[in-house]
C-alpha cells in the first residue's frame, strides 16, 4: 500500500513538474479559465508549477481571443500567476487564488455597424439615437461579460502590473487608452471586501483610481483624471436574484479643456463643470433622479440643468429644466438699437421625455431686442455621434421637429461637424402651418378659407457664417390670396449675399376683408412685389404696390458705412387715382383693425367699450371721405401716463449710464420704427408722384425725406386736392425730442361749402378757408400725434357766404333784424373769420376766435377736450364798433364733446374794459375783438 501511494506520488510530480506534459497542462489550465471566467482562453506559453502548500502555477503568452474577430484578441498577457490548493487537484478539482498578472494588454473594440469583440456573438449592441446612452445599449451583453470576470477577480486577485487597457469604438471613433503602471487587489475575507487601487494614465493624461465593493453592501469607486474627479458611492443588494444598487453620482472637472483632450477633442471650451445625480441600477434599467449640472466657462457663460431622467432606456419620466446664460452678470450687452446689435442673452427650457424621444418644452429665448417663446420643439433625435480625425464631435442625422406631434409645423434634418464650437452645420427643412397660426382669431370657417403656407428651407454655414442658404415658400388652399416667396444666400461671388423675391396678389378685396370678418365697405384689390438684395456692404431693393388701377414703385440702397448707414431711394407713380388709394388706405385701416381684433379674441382681451373717438363738433358722417380715411379711426382716450425712458435719453443726458437691459420687452417692429431708422440712419428719399387724379383739380407730389445726424425731415411737400393746398413740412429731432415729429406750414383753397357738405351739415355756405399751423407729437402713428399734439394753428376766411341770418339776429337784436337786408336776402355775407386755436394733448382752447358779417362781431372763447369727452365754449355776437353794448343772444356750449347742449342767454350781457377804455379808433381793425381796441 505504501508503495502505491508513493508511485502515485512519483507520477504526479512527473505529470506536474516535467516539461513533456506541458502541452497537457495548458489545454488542462486553460480549459479551467474558461469555465471560470466565462471566456477564451488559451494558454501558448509554458505552464511551470511549483509544488508545495499552496501550489503555484505559473502561465505565460496566455490570450483570450475574440469569438467574433479572430484577427484581434480581446487580451494578451505575458505571465498569469496563481496558487491551488494541492488536495484539491488531487481530486480533479481546479480552483484558483492569488492572481497575479503582468503584461496585460487588453483591447475592445465596438465597429461602425455596432458589433464587438467582447460578446459571444458580436452583436451587443444596436444603432442607438442620442436619446439613448450607447453604453446602456449592450447592456445585456456587457454586463453579463463584466460580471463573470469582476466575480473572478473579486474572489482571487491580488496584483495587475503593466497593464494597458484600449477601447476603441469605430462607431464614435472615440479611443480611450488606459496604462497602468500597478492595480492592487486585496481581499477582507471577514467584512467581504474589496479594495482596489491603481494609477497610471488615460490617453497620457494622469489617472488615478481607487475602489471599496462589499458583497452585497456598501461601495465606493474615486476617479482622478486630467484634473477631473468622479465619485459613485452607495450600496448593492441582492433582491430576489436580482443585484440592485443605489448610488450617488458626482462629476467635477477643474478645467473642461483638460477633460476634452483626454477625448481627444479640439480644446474649443475652457471652464468648470460639475454633476450630481443619483442612480439606480438593477440589472434591466438605470433609473437617474435628483440630477443637477452646471458648466461656468471662461468667458462667464453658464448652463445649468436639474430635474430627473428616469429610465435612461425608455426615457419616459424625464423631465430636466435647463437654463443658458450667454453673458455673466453686469456684463450682457446694450440694449439693441439696430438689427446688426441684437445680440442672443441666453434661453430656458424644459426637456421631457416621452416614449423614448426627447423634446424641448416651453422653450424661451432672450435677447437684448426681444423674447421668443416656442410651445414645444421635439421630438430631437441624433442618430450617431462621432469625434472626427481632427478632434471635432460631430453630430449626425440630427433630426428636429416643431408643433403638435401629430401634425408637426416644422421638420428639419441634417449634421452638425463641430458641434462643441458650433460650427460646420447643415439642415434641410419643411414648414407647414395652417393661417390660423398667424390669426389665432379665425373661425374654423375663416381659418379654411385662407388656407395655410408651405416652405423649404436650408440653412448651413458653409460661408463660414450661419447663413438661410435656400428658401422657397407658397401658400395653399386659398383662392382669397396667393403668395410666393424665393430666398437664396451664398454666391460664390458674393458668399454673403442674399436675394430675396417676394410675391402677394388679393384679387379680390372684398371677398378678402369679408371672410376676415371686416365691415362690409369697397375695398381694393392689392398686389406686392419685392425683389431684394443683401450682402456685406449693404441691402438694395425695389418694390412695387399696385392698387386697383394705381402703381406706386419704390426702389432703396440700404448701404453701410464706417459708424453709420446710408439709404437712398426713390418712390415714383405716373398716376395714382384717388378712389385707389382711398380703398388702399381703407384697407390697410381695415387689416390693423381686424388683426387687431383677431389677437384681442386670441388672447381673451375685451375691448374699452367707454372710449372717447375723436369727434368733429358737427353732425354724424354720412359718408367717408379721403380726409376721413386717412385719419386713424380707433384714437384711443390718452390718459398720459410717466413717460417710458429709452435708450436714446439716457445717452443724451450727461452722467447716466446706460440701461443693460430694458425691463420692457421689444418687438422686432420696435426695432424698425421711424425713431430707430433715422437716429442710425442717413437718409435720402425722393417722392415723384406725376399725376393724381379722380378730382377736381389735378395735381403732382415732389419731396425728399432727408435725415442725418439725428434730425430727420420729410418736405416741402406740395400737395392740391380738390382745389385746396397743403404746403408742409415735417421734421424730427431725435437727440433732444426722440419720440416727437413737428409738422409746420400752410394751407388754403379749401371751399368751406364742400367741407360741411361732406361731414353731412346741410347748410349752404361758401368761402375759402386758409390756414398756417406748428404743430408736434407723438411720431408712433396718426392717431397718438392727434392725442398728443401741442402747437398753434391759424384759420382764415377773408371772404364769404352762409346761409342764414341768424347771426345778425344774435348780435343786432330782434327790431333790427327785422328791418335787415340779410333777413330779406336769408343769407348773411362773411366778411372774414381769425380763429387763433392752441392744441395741447388732445385739448383745444381759443381766446379770440372772431367772425365777422358786414353789421355783427362774434367773438367766442373756451376749449374743446376730445380725451375726456369735454366742451366749454361761450359766444358773444354784437353790432360792429359797439363792444360795450350789450350782447342779446350769448351763446354756450358745454357737457360732453359727443353729445353737446347748446343754451341761450335770454336777456344778454354786457361787456366793459377794466382799464376804463370806452372810444373806438377812428380805423377799425377787421376781425379783431373791437373790444380790445378800444382807447
Amino acid at each position: 500500500m505504501a508503495i502505491t501511494a508513493a508511485v502515485l506520488g512519483i507520477l504526479f510530480w512527473v505529470v506536474i513538474e516535467s516539461r513533456a506534459f506541458n502541452s497537457w497542462r495548458s489545454e488542462l489550465l486553460a480549459e479551467a479559465l474558461t469555465i471560470q471566467m466565462g471566456q477564451q482562453v488559451e494558454v501558448e506559453g509554458d505552464v511551470s508549477v511549483s509544488l508545495g502548500f499552496p501550489t503555484r502555477i505559473v502561465m505565460t503568452e496566455v490570450r483570450i481571443p475574440s469569438a467574433t474577430m479572430p484577427q484581434v484578441d480581446l487580451a494578451q498577457l505575458d505571465t498569469l500567476s496563481l496558487e491551488a490548493n494541492p488536495a484539491e487537484l488531487l481530486q480533479g478539482v481546479l480552483d484558483f487564488d492569488r492572481l497575479r498578472v503582468s503584461g496585460l494588454i487588453v483591447h475592445l473594440i465596438r465597429t461602425e455597424d455596432h458589433r464587438n469583440n467582447w460578446s459571444q456573438d458580436g452583436q451587443g449592441g444596436t444603432q442607438v439615437s442620442a436619446s439613448q446612452s450607447s453604453s446602456t445599449a449592450s447592456d445585456s451583453d456587457w454586463y453579463g461579460m463584466a460580471s463573470d470576470l469582476v466575480n473572478f477577480v473579486r474572489l482571487r486577485s491580488e496584483a495587475f502590473t503593466s497593464v494597458q487597457i484600449l477601447f476603441e469604438d469605430q462607431g464614435t471613433n472615440f479611443l480611450f487608452d488606459f496604462n497602468l503602471e500597478e492595480m492592487t487587489f486585496h481581499r477582507d475575507a471577514t467584512s467581504q471586501r474589496l479594495l482596489v487601487e491603481s494609477k497610471g494614465s488615460v490617453n497620457t493624461s494622469p489617472f488615478k483610481f481607487s475602489g471599496d465593493y462589499a458583497q452585497n453592501g456598501p461601495f465606493t469607486t474615486s476617479i482622478a483624471l486630467a484634473g477631473t474627479t468622479f465619485t459613485y458611492n452607495g450600496a448593492s443588494k441582492l433582491d430576489k436574484e436580482r443585484q440592485i444598487s443605489e448610488a450617488q453620482l458626482v462629476f467635477d472637472t477643474a478645467e473642461i479643456g483638460d477633460l476634452l483632450k483626454v477625448l481627444k477633442l479640439e480644446r474649443s471650451l475652457e471652464g468648470h463643470a460639475e454633476l450630481r445625480a443619483a442612480i439606480r441600477h438593477d440589472g434591466n434599467m438605470i433609473d437617474i433622479t435628483d440630477s443637477t449640472a452646471e458648466m461656468v466657462f471662461k468667458g462667464g457663460q453658464r448652463i445649468a440643468a436639474s430635474g430627473r431622467i428616469g429610465d435612461l432606456k425608455k426615457l419616459d419620466d424625464m423631465e430636466v429644466e435647463v437654463r443658458v446664460q450667454l453673458y455673466p452678470d453686469g456684463r450682457q450687452p446694450f440694449q439693441a438699437r439696430k438689427l446688426s446689435e441684437i445680440r442672443v442673452l441666453g434661453a430656458e427650457a424644459t426637456l421631457i421625455g416621452k416614449n423614448g424621444k426627447i423634446f424641448v418644452d416651453d422653450a424661451t429665448t432672450h435677447t437684448n431686442a426681444f423674447n421668443y417663446s416656442l410651445d414645444e420643439i421635439g421630438p430631437i433625435s441624433v442618430d450617431r455621434i462621432r469625434r472626427t480625425d481632427d478632434g471635432h464631435l460631430s453630430l449626425s442625422d440630427v433630426s428636429i421637429q416643431a408643433g403638435p406631434p401629430n401634425r408637426p409645423i416644422l421638420k428639419a434634418t441634417g449634421s452638425i461637424e463641430d458641434f462643441l464650437a458650433g460650427r460646420s452645420f447643415e439642415f434641410d427643412g419643411i414648414f407647414s402651418a395652417p393661417m390660423t397660426l398667424l390669426f389665432p382669431g379665425l373661425d374654423d370657417v375663416s381659418g379654411v378659407q385662407f388656407g395655410g403656407v408651405n416652405a423649404e428651407f436650408r440653412v448651413d454655414d458653409e460661408s463660414g457664417f450661419p447663413r438661410l442658404a435656400r428658401f422657397s415658400a407658397y401658400n395653399v388652399a386659398s383662392d382669397l390670396w396667393s403668395m410666393t416667396a424665393e430666398a437664396q444666400s451664398g454666391s460664390d461671388q458674393s458668399p454673403k449675399s442674399l436675394d430675396l423675391d417676394l410675391s402677394v396678389d388679393i384679387p379680390d378685396g372684398v371677398a378678402f376683408f369679408r371672410a376676415l370678418g371686416a365691415k362690409e365697405a369697397d375695398y381694393s384689390n392689392f398686389a406686392l412685389t419685392i425683389a431684394g438684395q443683401a450682402d456685406q456692404n449693404g441691402l438694395a431693393s425695389n418694390i412695387e404696390a399696385t392698387a386697383g388701377k394705381s402703381t406706386l414703385s419704390t426702389s432703396l440702397a440700404l448701404t453701410r458705412q464706417v459708424d453709420r448707414t446710408r439709404l437712398d431711394g426713390k418712390v415714383t407713380s405716373e398716376d395714382v387715382l384717388v378712389d385707389d388709394l382711398r380703398r388702399a388706405v381703407a384697407g390697410i385701416v381695415e387689416f390693423n383693425r381686424a388683426f387687431s381684433r383677431q389677437e384681442a379674441e386670441g388672447s381673451g382681451a375685451a375691448r374699452d367699450r367707454n372710449r372717447v373717438e375723436l369727434q368733429p363738433l358737427v353732425l354724424p358722417k354720412t359718408e367717408a371721405t379721403l380726409e376721413e380715411v386717412l385719419l386713424d379711426p380707433d384714437i384711443l382716450p390718452m390718459v398720459l401716463p410717466q413717460e417710458e425712458i429709452t435708450l436714446e435719453a439716457l445717452l443724451a443726458e450727461d452722467g447716466v449710464e446706460p440701461l443693460i437691459l430694458s425691463e420692457r420687452d421689444l418687438s422686432i417692429k420696435d426695432m424698425l420704427d421711424l425713431k430707430t431708422l433715422f437716429l442710425h440712419t442717413d437718409v435720402d428719399v425722393a417722392i415723384e408722384i406725376e399725376k393724381i387724379s379722380g378730382v377736381h383739380g389735378v395735381t403732382r407730389i415732389s419731396s425728399v425725406l432727408e435725415a442725418t445726424g439725428g434730425k430727420a425731415s420729410l418736405g416741402p411737400v406740395n400737395f392740391k386736392y380738390g382745389g385746396g393746398f397743403i404746403d408742409a413740412e415735417a421734421s424730427m429731432d431725435l437727440l433732444n425730442s426722440p419720440d416727437k415729429v413737428r409738422v409746420k406750414g400752410s394751407t388754403g383753397g379749401w371751399d368751406i361749402g364742400k367741407i360741411l357738405a361732406s361731414l353731412g351739415k346741410d347748410v349752404t355756405a361758401n368761402g375759402v378757408l386758409n390756414g398756417n399751423f406748428d404743430l408736434s407729437g407723438s411720431q408712433k402713428s396718426t392717431g397718438k400725434f392727434l392725442n398728443s399734439m401741442r402747437g398753434d394753428v391759424a384759420l382764415r376766411i377773408s371772404s364769404g357766404s352762409i346761409a342764414t341770418s341768424l347771426i345778425e339776429l344774435a348780435g343786432m337784436g330782434i327790431l333790427p333784424w327785422l328791418f335787415s337786408e340779410e333777413r330779406r336776402q336769408r343769407y348773411t355775407r362773411i366778411e372774414c373769420l381769425e380763429a387763433p386755436l392752441r392744441f395741447d394733448a388732445g385739448k383745444v382752447s381759443f381766446k379770440n376766435l372772431v367772425m365777422e358779417t358786414g353789421k355783427v362781431q362774434l367773438v367766442a372763447r373756451g376749449d374743446m377736450d376730445w380725451v375726456r369727452d369735454a366742451i366749454s365754449v361761450r359766444a358773444e355776437p354784437r353790432a360792429i364798433g359797439r363792444p360795450l353794448s350789450r350782447s342779446p343772444w350769448p351763446i354756450t356750449i358745454a357737457g360732453r364733446l359727443s353729445d353737446p347742449k347748446f343754451k341761450l342767454l335770454i336777456g344778454g350781457v354786457r361787456a366793459s374794459r377794466s382799464d376804463g377804455a370806452t372810444q373806438m379808433p377812428s380805423r377799425r381793425t377787421r376781425c379783431v375783438p373791437d373790444i380790445l381796441q378800444l382807447q
